[in-house]
């Protein structure tokens, strides 16, 4: 699948000589490829990018990335980018006070497989770091960290809770922001900020159609994961195995217009 997915990928570049270079997304997400994809600038107005090329070559990430062709994963479809942007912007238009929007990684320059992900492939996948309060971390995490984990453990009664540090109110807001464009098909968070930020929108009154809308596209991430990769989180960490996906969050985007070789299902 992989290697079929590369020659899609040769092939539209081919089909695409002496033409307008458009982004094109082949393949699966879990086995695809990308054409004239869009770099993310690594700061910008109401962004910065949180894993730089310098992460890759002499950060925390130098010893997960060792093929020089797989670094750089801030790379995807150009519509995928411009969503992405978008959506910081409008964020921060209705909260001026809120701090930059962090992002993660998302593909390489020519997708295909990269370290530590399992999709991510062909320009339609991107993490996103939820917003946190400034005093927590400042107004920007740390350069190549892993942010804040928001879903907690108490030691006394072994309950898991959502930390009272979540910004439920910026949070909501990108979360709306994202789920209102039709470009986005899901957003994977983790299970209990899901529950803290419906129940947020229900208590403030969030219109109906924004809420219905936001709900349907918040998928808390139910997967059973090995212990090793979470350190302090096992398979059955809380109820339905939620898989922490509790200091960022997964978007992901439907196949773009002008990709017909993409695809949603394999």
């Amino acid at each position: 699948m992989q290697r079929f997915t590369q020659v899609l990928a040769f092939v539209a570049a081919l089909g695409m000589a002496g033409s307008a270079l458009a982004s094109q997304s082949t393949g699966f997400y879990r086995s695809g490829g990308l054409v004239n994809g869009v770099q993310i600038p690594d700061t910008g107005e109401h962004h910065y990018i949180l894993y730089p090329e310098r992460c890759y070559l002499e950060g925390a990430l130098r010893h997960n990335y060792t093929d020089p062709n797989k670094r750089y994963n801030t790379w995807a479809h150009k519509s995928t980018v411009d969503v992405i942007l978008d959506v910081a912007k409008a964020v921060r238009t209705k909260h001026p006070d809120s701090p930059l929007i962090p992002v993660g990684e998302l593909s390489s320059k020519f997708g295909g497989k990269i370290s530590q992900h399992n999709s991510h492939q062909n320009g339609l996948d991107v993490d996103l770091w939820y917003i946190q309060n400034p005093w927590l971390a400042g107004d920007r995490f740390p350069e190549c960290s892993r942010g804040i984990r928001y879903e907690s453990k108490d030691p006394n009664t072994g309950q898991w809770f959502l930390r009272g540090e979540f910004p439920l109110n910026w949070n909501w807001t990108l979360m709306a922001e994202l789920a209102k464009r039709p470009e986005v098909k899901v957003i994977f968070v983790g299970g209990l900020i899901r529950d803290g930020l419906l129940q947020y929108a229900r208590e403030t009154g969030v219109d109906s159609r924004e809420y219905k809308r936001t709900e349907r596209k918040l998928h808390a991430v139910k997967c059973k994961i090995p212990a090793r990769y979470h350190k302090g989180y096992s398979t059955d960490s809380y109820k339905n195995n939620y898989c922490p996906h509790d200091e960022h969050l997964h978007v992901r985007f439907h196949c773009p217009e002008g990709s017909p070789s993409c695809r949603e299902k394999l």
